[in-house]
């Protein structure tokens, strides 16, 4: 008597993210969402401040009326504009959403993973695309960045 032989294969796909820490995400278009990296010295840096940000959303999710989104020109605002930000922005709900070196690509992925989740901010404020002109993993045309940012746009509504 002959029995078939029935083999089961279980194959474990992992949907989690990339280990952000490992290094750059690979060079891709603009308009594709990317994690940011800044460098061996710092590995785990940016993910950790992309995670800073959703605890502050989460926790302060009724007090933020004003987001400011992007790279190192919005992250300034609380470093070498702090006399500006704390007199005009802190006391109107203003929260800073900015990371040095981000582009196109790291803004899609940060809205794509619940930085601005819940949040009905009066007034949203992004500043991006400059660091997509850079020779490296984000960088594109003209035309490719301003289609990157009318998707951010698009995302963020």
């Amino acid at each position: 008597m002959y029995f078939p032989l029935i083999i089961i294969c279980f194959i474990s796909v992992s949907l989690a993210d990339p280990d952000i820490t490992k290094g750059p995400p690979v060079y891709d278009k603009p308009w594709v969402p990317a994690w940011g990296w800044f460098g061996t010295q710092n590995p785990t840096g940016w993910r950790d401040r992309h995670e800073k940000m959703v605890n502050t959303t989460e926790e302060h999710k009724n007090d933020i009326k004003i987001v400011f989104f992007g790279d190192s020109k919005t992250e300034g605002w609380v470093t070498e504009g702090r006399d500006v930000w704390n007199e005009y922005y802190v006391k109107r709900g203003g929260f800073n959403y900015g990371i040095g070196g981000d582009s196109t690509r790291q803004v899609l992925w940060r809205i794509d993973h619940k930085e601005l989740d819940g949040l009905v901010p009066k007034v949203l404020v992004f500043m991006i695309g400059g660091n997509n002109f850079g020779d490296n993993y984000n960088r594109g045309t003209d035309e490719e960045i301003v289609k990157a940012e009318h998707l951010i746009v698009e995302n963020i509504h």
